[in-house]
């Protein structure tokens, strides 16, 4: 008989909240394009409003922010990075793939692009990402991506960290805070003093293909996606409304308790990792991220031993292709040969059944 399934890859997406599958089972979908001027649409147009307004309050923002729907961080990150020759794009060794091939996108049409380095502990040097900056030579816009939660090995950046650097060289800084809702204990509390941040709903249990920003009603995106005009020219396209509709029920469900639980778990699984001399693990701050790896194995061979004990978990970032190819963000880290052996561990509230322990107890002791 199969093995049930227990799911530990949470960072790569979220099953749905119970929230969203009350949603779901309303029925209730005002169908009607919010763009229509008729009744049924401004209504539509109206609740949707309403949901700015609640993300806003919900992410302790002021009215200075406004939102931008789009269908995830991909396209979200698109539409920020969307810089022109003599302009200036600034992103760490370990941020998301996605961010590294906007860069190779950015330097072929001109832009200067200057990538940070990070540390052994996945940290960067404040100080010296601020003398970097300021000896930039384009004298154009200047934007950087600021990874708030690292998806493959749960490290954090310390968000004063971005204020200071944005304080000192007078530049634009978004926030890729897409691994943060439930997963770091302050992901409600934002920094005031930064430009935009962006979110994916499939990562917190909203629908997929729905995802959103926070920027600065004063210095709005220019648009990637051009047509009808829809949200203030930002981004044009018939809004995802039912996935709009999905995103606060989806964050009201990282509750509090459950949050606690998670972390235990995560803390009583790094225990059993230090046990276990061929593997060590990341270090990091997060609630529910566990980056192990093992020095001579690579993570083809370790994923197979998961997979059989019914577990699913991931090979690094598992975001792009499922490849097992080197980590870029372990050989940023100094893991130069040991880059292709890393599994990942990202617990949620499904992780949490009775089995899960004795499980792992039996698949980390043979590894």
């Amino acid at each position: 008989m199969t093995k049930e399934r227990i799911y530990l890859d949470y960072n790569a997406t979220s099953p749905l909240s119970k929230k969203s599958l009350e949603f779901l089972d309303s029925g209730d979908f005002y169908f009607a394009n919010p763009a229509s001027q008729h009744r049924s649409g401004k209504s539509v147009s109206k609740k949707i409003n309403l949901v700015k307004d609640e993300l806003i309050a919900y992410f302790n923002l002021d009215l200075s922010y406004d939102v931008l729907f789009h269908s995830g961080a991909t396209e979200g990150m698109n539409t920020f990075f969307n810089l022109e020759k003599g302009d200036s794009f600034i992103y760490s060794n370990v941020d998301h793939s996605l961010v590294e091939s906007i860069a190779k996108i950015l330097d072929a049409r001109g832009v200067e692009v200057l990538k940070l380095k990070v540390n052994s502990k996945g940290m960067l040097n404040i100080e010296d990402v601020i003398s970097q900056i300021k000896q930039r030579n384009s004298k154009g816009s200047c934007l950087m991506n600021y990874t708030w939660m690292n998806n493959e090995t749960g490290v954090i950046w310390n968000l004063e960290d971005a204020e200071r650097i944005k304080r000192q060289c007078q530049i634009y800084i978004h926030v890729d805070a897409v691994q943060t809702p439930g997963k770091i204990f302050d992901y409600k509390n934002l920094n005031p003093g930064l430009d935009s941040y962006t979110y994916s709903g499939h990562k917190f249990g909203a629908f997929k293909g729905i995802g959103f920003s926070f920027f600065k009603r004063e210095n709005p995106p220019k648009a990637l996606i051009h047509g009808g005009g829809q949200q203030g020219q930002v981004r044009s396209g018939t809004l995802n409304t039912y996935g709009v509709f999905s995103l606060l029920g989806a964050l009201r469900d990282q509750e509090a308790e459950t949050f606690t639980k998670i972390g235990i778990e995560k803390e009583r699984i790094e225990k059993l990792v230090n046990e276990n001399s061929n593997l060590f693990r990341v270090e990091n701050l997060s609630n529910n991220t566990i980056c192990l790896i093992h020095k001579t194995k690579r993570a083809d061979v370790l994923f197979i031993h998961f997979d059989m004990a019914g577990l699913d978990v991931s090979m690094g970032s598992a975001c792009s292709s499922g490849s097992t190819e080197e980590s870029h963000v372990l050989l940023a880290m100094g893991y130069e040969g040991m880059s292709q052996n890393s599994i990942r561990l990202s617990l949620g509230e499904l992780s949490l059944k009775p089995k899960l322990f004795e499980r792992l107890t039996s698949v980390i002791g043979k590894l």
